[in-house]
Formats: C-alpha cells, sequence, structure tokens
C-alpha cells in the first residue's frame, strides 16, 4: 500500500513492503525537500522544520516495524534543522554503517561532489553499508544503502 505525504513543497510517497520473514512490513518513504537556494529558504525551512512530527507519525503509524526515509533533503549535517531529525530512534543510515561523509552533490564530472544533501534515515532497523554511486544524467550521486530489517522487532 502506497501514499502521498501531503504537506511538503514537493511529492512525497510513503509505502509498505513485503520483506520475506518479516512480521512487520517496513515503511519506505521517498523524500525531497524543497531547496534552500534558488528558491526563498523560507520554503526550504517549512519543509524541514515539518519533517520531524512526519517521522514521528510514519513510526507510529508503523507499530514497531521499521522505516526507512531516503532522499534529497537539501542539508547537511553542519545544518542544525537536519540533526534534530535525528531523535525519536532515527539514524543517519552512512553514520551508523561507518560510512563517513557521503557527498552526492554536484555530481559532475569535472570535480567531485563537495556536499551531502541527500540522506537515508532509518527507524528500527540498521545499516549496514553504504556508498555514492554515479547516476548518468543526475545532478547527484546516488546514495546506496543496506538496511537489516529484523524479523520481528518485538523479539529482542
Amino acid at each position: 500500500m502506497s501514499a502521498a505525504v501531503s504537506g511538503y513543497m514537493l511529492p512525497m510517497l510513503s509505502a509498505r513492503i513485503q520483506v520475506p520473514g518479516v512480521v512487520r512490513d517496513p515503511t519506505v518513504v521517498a523524500v525531497h525537500l524543497a531547496a534552500p537556494w534558488v528558491q526563498p529558504v523560507g520554503l526550504w525551512r517549512q519543509d524541514i522544520e515539518r519533517l520531524p512530527s512526519t517521522l514521528c507519525e510514519l513510526a507510529r503509524e508503523a507499530g514497531g516495524g521499521a522505516v526507512i526515509v531516503a532522499g534529497d533533503m537539501n542539508a547537511t549535517y553542519d545544518m542544525r534543522p537536519f540533526r534534530r531529525l535525528l531523535s525519536d530512534g532515527y539514524r543517519d543510515a552512512a553514520e551508523q554503517a561507518g560510512a563517513g561523509l557521503t557527498f552526492t552533490f554536484p555530481n559532475r564530472r569535472w570535480y567531485p561532489p563537495m556536499i551531502g544533501i541527500d540522506h537515508v534515515l532509518v527507524h528500527n532497523c540498521a545499516a549496514t553499508s553504504a556508498r555514492t554511486v554515479v547516476v548518468p544524467g543526475s545532478d547527484h550521486r546516488g546514495l546506496i544503502v543496506a538496511v537489516d530489517v529484523p524479523q520481528d522487532p518485538t523479539v529482542s
């Protein structure tokens, strides 16, 4: 089952996916927040300040199941609003997997990406690896993350 996540400048979508052997279907969310530049910075601020409540709601709806939120958040670790997302059980996958900073933007042939604005956040699951890859035709590098989803999150 999929659903639009309303209230943001750009379309966002959430979906429950089936993973063989996993008791509670994980929720996967595709995110693209407004950019702090070239658009008015207030639009980005509205999006990123709304995201923590959306993350809490997604976790509540998941009922203890895994939540994986991925996409262009147009934010880096040095931005306080991004760091506020890393609460209530959410972790940055690259940090959790020990991948360090994952620079994803801009994706140009003549110089490497210089900032990491694309992220994967995980809740009730664990990222085991993360790396960037070139995506032909995109101005961002892709971020590939392996996630270990527990079979039954109620069993320790």
